[in-house]
Formats: C-alpha cells, structure tokens, sequence
C-alpha cells in the first residue's frame, strides 16, 4: 500500500484529495500548522515560517502533495499580508523539499499546486497554454517563486507543478460566492462580463493529482483546467438557470469593484485566461467534468440547493 503526505490538507482541495486517496487505498499522512500531532490519526505538525516540521510525517512515504498557501481572497493585499500570501507557498515548498534532501528519504514524487495567475491578470481572447509568457502582475511572481521552488530545487525525484483553475465547489470557494447573490436575487456578472474563467471541477482536480502521483510520465508544469473556459457572465447566467433564478441587476462597475476589493485584488475578476489544458490531456488524463453544465449539474439540486 502507497503512503502519500498531504500539506495543506484542511483546505478546500485539500479536504476532498485526502478522502479520494483513502478511497483507492492509500495511506495518508497530513501536515498540520495549527494542529498538535496525533500519530494515530496520521497528522503531524510543521511550522513553514520557522523551519520546524515533525519528521515522522515522513516515515514510509512514497508522494508529497504540497497544497498550502494563504487564501488570496482570505484578507486586504496589505504589504504583510502579500508577504503572507508568497511565503506561505515558497516556504512550505522548500522545507518539504530540503527535509526530503537532508535526510535522503525514498520520496517518488512532489506534487505541487499552482495556479494559472502565472499569466498574468488578464489575457483577452487569446488561448494561452503552458508556453506562454508570464507577467510581472503580483501574483504572476507569486506563481513563478512557488514554481520554482520546487522545479529548482536540487531534490531528484520526479517533481509537478498543477496551475489550477477557478476550483468549482458546493463546500466553498468561488462557486459558493458566485452562487449565494444569485439565491437571492441579486446576481450579476462583473465588469464587462466577457472575460474569460478557466475553471476546474474539484473532483477533476483531485483526480489529476491522483493521475500526477501514479502516472510516471507526469512531469513539469500542467494546466489543471477543464476544456472549455467560460466567460464571466456565461458563468453567471449558467448559476442562475441551474437555480431558476431570473438575472435583473446590471453588471458590477469595474470601478466598485476596484473599491470593494482594492485594485490588485479586483484584477483578478475584471480580467480572464482563457487557458489550454492540452499538455495534460495529451498524457491521457481524462476529464469527468469537461463543460460548465456538467459541473454545475454535478453541484445544484432540483430544489435549488448548492
């Protein structure tokens, strides 16, 4: 039986990764910042911004997945915070990988989140795929130190890097956001509207790490979006029909959002990708959910719960 350690494992990916690979038989071991260590649950603690992690964590592992990193919606982009937001994923990539170098441990595979930022806030119409230039937009940087602290590193194993999309959940996250002004009736796109999201089913997302850990191929950096990005207000418009809910309020100004969230931060939803997930298709990966009304069938009932 595989033993696979999991970092960031109280988050939204996080949570649904570890019951998938209890599923299918693996053992999970889960790192913890905020929790003391329970050998009998398999959990350990570690401190990233100290240096200090509970080696035993280790002990039998065959796969890391590394999932931490301060929510980028969790706080204001103050100058600590935006500190926060990049040693949270540098520091965790690093010590993971060091303490895996130091002490010579039989590791196969570090599986890295990332996110499709690394292109920049916004990119148009145009298709933009693993090859394409990235920007000097704050979390563009971000994505690129987060990257390349893995990709970088010294550590021989075989290392991955999945640049997730806008990740759809009915346990949080942007779909729940998304959906909660439209229950009530007061839900409209933002901006122009015509910007593009390249999102992801979280299921899917679970299962490309999955594939990511068993599949030997699997190298480098990946696009983790389904194949048809959607934009903005097709997003919207898909909540509200799967909620039979009508749309009457105009689209949120740029300028309030500018406002509401800051200007860093309101980029990120007035601008789009419009990413290609070709490159990880080509390994064979198969996507569960490939269109929006999949997904979204997958998360709303009939009686317009989410």
């Amino acid at each position: 039986m595989k033993t696979v350690l999991v970092a960031g494992a109280s988050g939204l990916v996080g949570k649904s990764l570890v019951s998938l690979l209890k599923k299918k038989g693996f053992t999970v071991h889960t790192l913890s910042t905020s929790l003391s260590t329970d050998v009998i649950k398999q959990r350990f603690q570690w401190s990233p911004d100290t240096g200090k992690i509970d080696i035993r964590c280790f002990d039998g592992v065959d796969h890391v997945v590394n999932l931490s990193g301060a929510g980028v919606f969790d706080h204001w982009w103050t100058k600590t915070y935006k500190e926060k937001i990049v040693k949270s994923r540098t520091l965790s990539t690093i010590l993971l990988a060091d303490t895996i170098s130091k002490h010579h441990y039989p590791v196969q595979t570090f599986v890295n989140a990332s996110g499709i930022s690394i292109y920049g806030n916004d990119t148009g119409t145009a298709w933009v795929d693993e090859n394409s230039p990235t920007t000097q937009d704050f979390l563009a940087r971000v994505v690129q130190q987060w990257e390349g602290a893995l990709l970088n590193h010294e550590l021989e194993l075989r290392k991955v890097c999945l640049r997730f999309g806008i990740v759809l959940s009915d346990q949080g996250g942007a779909l729940t956001q998304m959906a909660l002004p439209v229950k009530l009736g007061v839900g409209s796109a933002f901006a122009s509207g015509k910007q593009y999201l390249s999102w992801i089913h979280i299921e899917d997302v679970c299962r490309m790490i999955l594939f990511a850990i068993e599949q030997s191929e699997v190298k480098g950096s990946y696009n983790a979006v389904a194949p048809e990005p959607v934009t903005n207000e097709e997003m919207i418009k898909g909540i509200a029909e799967r909620l039979h809910k009508k749309l009457w309020a105009p689209n949120v100004p740029g300028f309030a959002m500018n406002l509401l969230l800051g200007t860093e931060r309101a980029a990120m939803l007035i601008g789009g990708n419009r990413v290609k997930n070709s490159k990880i298709m080509g390994t064979g990966f198969e996507f569960q959910y490939k269109t929006l009304t999949e997904a979204l069938h997958s998360f709303f009932s009939s009686k317009n719960n989410v």
